[in-house]
């Protein structure tokens, strides 16, 4: 280990940084991988601190504008406007995740997240929703969307098909684009620290590793319940709209609220199986679940719809009923 610790510090460690932010703007710019690219710049958040977290998402910013550009030019679109377009969502996500990982003060670090994705999401809501009104943007979506297929390779059936599948993502967007930007947050922000802080490379002590690791553990993630009232007014909200045939701006916006806070009762709920799954070795069967529920998502609407009602409705009970805290459920 000694010796493997000697290798890496041949290389400075603005080095580290800067292949870090290399990683995530690859990782952004390869379609497939890009909701995973703020994983590697929180590692270096968590694991050498503020600065070099900041060094690596500066040179995934310019490895990311630098990409897009290459890309617009090759399908023949590239304009200054297209690209600070393009650019502008990656970019203000990186900015989002260094605020996150400042000092989180009273509010603690997923008072911290639930906050910046609030206030980013409040900031590019105009935005949003006046591309997904634009019927000039949908059909230059659905043209950029045909010219990559094309280029890819990849055989699609042209037209309608196309423009129906455009049409289809941006109502998926405007309707859920606030709860995504939050789980992306919390996820990478998550899985960023749980690998820094899991690397042997990190100059810390054995005993704050391990006190580190289970802080961020899910199934000691609790919702305050203070919470509680402002999550219920979303749902009615929501449900005042649906009742009175809001418009589309006015629904997007209610569904986008009320996702938004049933996002952390969801993690909760996740919380609640793993707490499950850890105190009881009968039903380390929980451990399936979670992939289990991605690939559910994916395949069938009617199965995703229960397991995103399921989780928040569990992780909203623990208010009503201790599942942590049960006489010997704790170990």
């Amino acid at each position: 280990m000694s010796q493997s610790l000697d290798r890496r510090q041949v290389f400075p460690p603005v080095f580290q940084d800067l292949s870090k932010g290399l990683v995530a703007g690859v990782l952004y710019l390869s379609y497939l991988l890009s909701f995973a690219y703020l994983i590697p710049l929180q590692t270096a958040f968590t694991g050498r601190g503020l600065r070099s977290g900041w060094i690596a998402s500066l040179a995934a910013a310019l490895t990311i504008v630098v990409g897009s550009g290459i890309r617009l030019a090759g399908l023949g679109g590239f304009a200054i406007s297209s690209l600070a377009a393009s650019s502008a969502p990656p970019l203000l996500l990186l900015v989002a995740l260094g605020l996150i990982n400042a000092k989180p003060g009273r509010i603690g670090r997923a008072g911290r997240i639930v906050l910046v994705a609030g206030l980013l999401s409040a900031a590019v809501s105009p935005f949003v929703f006046r591309i997904i009104m634009n019927p000039a943007f949908r059909q230059a979506m659905a043209s950029f969307a045909e010219a990559t297929l094309t280029a890819s390779g990849m055989e699609l059936s042209r037209g309608k098909a196309v423009d129906e599948a455009v049409g289809s993502a941006l109502r998926i967007i405007g309707s859920g684009f606030a709860p995504m930007i939050l789980g992306m947050l919390g996820f990478s922000w998550w899985m960023g620290s749980n690998l820094a802080l899991r690397s042997r490379f990190l100059p810390i002590e054995e005993e704050e590793r391990i006190a580190r690791i289970k802080a961020i553990s899910l199934w000691r993630f609790r919702v305050p319940q203070s919470a509680l009232w402002p999550s219920l007014a979303s749902w009615a909200f929501l449900f005042a709209v649906l009742v009175g045939k809001g418009g589309p701006v006015l629904s997007a916006v209610a569904w986008n609220i009320a996702l938004f806070f049933a996002c952390p009762y969801a993690v909760q709920g996740l919380g609640i199986l793993g707490f499950v799954q850890e105190a009881y070795p009968a039903a380390r069967f929980l451990r399936l679940l979670g992939p289990l529920a991605v690939i559910l998502l994916a395949l069938s609407p009617a199965v995703g719809t229960i397991i995103i009602i399921g989780l928040p409705l569990l992780g909203i009970t623990e208010v009503w009923i201790p599942y942590r805290t049960i006489k010997g459920a704790s170990k």
